[in-house]
C-alpha cells in the first residue's frame, strides 16, 4: 500500500476550536506538524465567522420603561489568527520541531442600548479580549521505525482586556481590568507508535499547566480601583491530553479519530481589587463569598472522527466530523454557548511534488448552556434569559505546506 499521502495530509483542515464552544479553547494544540516525514514547513491561516446571541435578563424592569427588544446582538466578532511551524529530520533518530500557535483566547464584545424615548440607553456593554501564543519547540527520539518518545518547552504569552458597562453589571458597572503581557513556561511530552506500511498511528501527547503572573491594572468609574495592596493575580492556563489515531483501510482511503481533554475546571481568574469587592459584599451577601470574574464547571472533552480520500496524485479530500462537551457553566454574556457539533470539509492539491496547498470549512452548530438567573448572587457576572437556538459559527482555513 503507497501511504506517502496521508503522511502530509493528515488534519489539512484546520485543528480549530471556535470561541465560546469551551472556556477559551482555540487552537487544539494539534502536533501534526511534528509527525510529517522527514523536513516540513507549514503555516496555516484562520477565519472565524460566529453568531451568537440571546437575551439579557431583568426584562420586567425594561418592559415597565417601554423598551421590549432584549436581544444583545452579535456577541462574537470576527477573528483572524495565525498557526505554523517547521520540523527537521536531523538523522534517523532524532528529529526536532518548532511549533506555534494561539491556543487560548477569547473576544466578547457587544452593547445592549435600546432605544428609550428616542434616545439610547446604556443597559449593559462588555469588551472582553483574552490572548495567548506559544511557542513550543520539542525533540524526538526514533529508536526504530515504529516507537517515537518526544519532549520539548512550550513558552507562552498571555495579555488580555476586560471592560464592563451598564446596569446590569450591579456593582462592577464600569469596571475594567488591563492584564499586561506576562511570559511563562511549561512542558510537553508523548509517545507515538505506527506501522508505516499500512498507515496505522496512535499518539499521545500531554502539554503541562503554565502559570502567568500578571500585574492587573484595574479600574472604577471613579479611577484606579484600590481597596487592598495590590498583588500580582495568578493565571494558570490549563494542562491538556492529546490522543490521535489514524489507520489506511485501502490504497487511497485512511480513517482517523483524536480526542482532547482540557482541565478547565482548576481555571479561574480573579483580579486583586475585584476579589476584593466580592469579599466586602460576601458580608452581606454569603452567596458570592465564591464568585470569580471568570471561572469554568467543568473539564471540557473534544472529539473528531474524520476521513481522507485520494483522488490522484494531485488530489486529496478530507471529511471530519466533530463534537466538543463544553464546560458546563450557565449561559451569560461570556458562555452563550457550552460545545458544540461539527461539520468540516477540505480539499488538498499539490502543486509540485512536494508542495501542497489546503482548504478547510467548519460549520460548528452550538449547544445551548442552561439558564441560571444570577440576580448578581449566582455563578456569572451577566446571565442571559435565554439563548438563540440557531447559535452558530463557520470557521475557514487556509493551509501550505512544504517538504524539503
Amino acid at each position: 500500500m503507497k501511504v506517502y499521502f496521508f503522511w502530509v495530509s493528515m488534519s489539512l483542515l484546520l485543528p480549530v476550536q471556535a470561541v465560546s464552544a469551551a472556556a477559551l479553547e482555540q487552537s487544539g494544540q494539534s502536533m501534526h506538524i511534528f509527525f510529517q516525514p522527514d523536513h516540513y514547513a507549514e503555516i496555516s491561516l484562520v477565519h472565524l465567522e460566529a453568531d451568537v446571541a440571546g437575551q439579557v435578563e431583568n426584562q420586567a424592569a425594561l418592559a415597565e420603561l417601554g423598551i421590549y427588544d432584549y436581544s444583545t446582538g452579535n456577541l462574537a466578532p470576527e477573528q483572524r489568527f495565525v498557526l505554523g511551524g517547521f520540523k527537521l529530520q536531523l538523522n534517523p533518530e532524532f528529529s526536532f520541531a518548532l511549533l506555534y500557535d494561539q491556543p487560548f483566547g477569547v473576544k466578547v464584545n457587544y452593547n445592549y442600548n435600546p432605544d428609550f424615548y428616542g434616545q439610547p440607553l446604556d443597559v449593559e456593554a462588555a469588551d472582553i479580549r483574552f490572548k495567548t501564543e506559544n511557542i513550543s519547540a520539542l525533540v524526538g527520539y526514533h529508536p526504530d521505525t515504529h516507537w517515537t518518545f518526544y519532549a520539548g518547552l512550550s513558552h507562552q504569552s498571555f495579555q488580555g482586556n476586560l471592560e464592563l458597562w451598564g446596569q446590569n453589571y450591579y456593582i462592577f458597572h464600569g469596571y475594567q481590568a488591563y492584564f499586561p503581557e506576562d511570559d511563562a513556561w511549561g512542558w510537553l511530552a508523548g509517545v507515538r507508535y505506527q506501522i508505516p506500511e499500512y498507515a496505522m498511528s496512535a499518539a499521545f501527547t500531554y502539554r503541562s499547566a503554565i502559570h502567568h503572573q500578571l500585574a492587573v491594572q484595574e479600574q472604577s468609574p471613579q479611577g484606579q480601583l484600590q481597596i487592598v495592596a495590590d498583588q500580582n493575580t495568578a493565571v494558570r492556563t490549563p494542562e491538556s491530553l492529546n490522543l490521535d489515531l489514524h489507520t489506511g483501510i485501502s490504497a487511497n482511503n485512511l480513517l482517523y479519530a483524536g480526542i482532547r481533554w482540557v482541565n478547565w475546571k482548576d481555571f479561574y481568574i480573579q483580579p486583586t481589587q475585584f476579589g476584593a469587592v466580592i469579599d466586602a459584599y460576601a458580608t452581606f451577601v454569603p452567596e458570592i463569598k465564591d464568585f470569580k470574574l471568570i471561572h469554568y464547571q467543568k473539564d471540557q472533552w473534544s472529539a473528531k472522527l474524520g476521513g481522507l480520500h485520494r483522488w490522484n496524485a494531485r488530489w486529496i479530500s478530507q471529511l471530519e466530523l466533530g463534537w466538543d462537551s463544553g464546560i458546563g457553566n450557565p449561559a451569560s454574556t461570556l458562555n452563550p454557548a457550552d460545545g458544540h457539533y461539527s461539520l468540516g470539509l477540505g480539499q488538498l492539491f499539490y502543486f509540485r511534488p512536494d508542495s501542497f496547498i489546503a482548504a478547510g470549512a467548519y460549520y460548528l452548530k452550538f449547544k445551548q448552556p442552561h439558564i441560571q438567573p444570577s440576580n448578581f448572587a449566582g455563578t456569572q457576572i451577566s446571565s442571559l434569559a435565554s439563548v438563540n437556538r440557531d447559535n452558530h459559527a463557520w470557521v475557514y482555513g487556509l493551509r501550505f505546506g512544504h517538504h524539503f
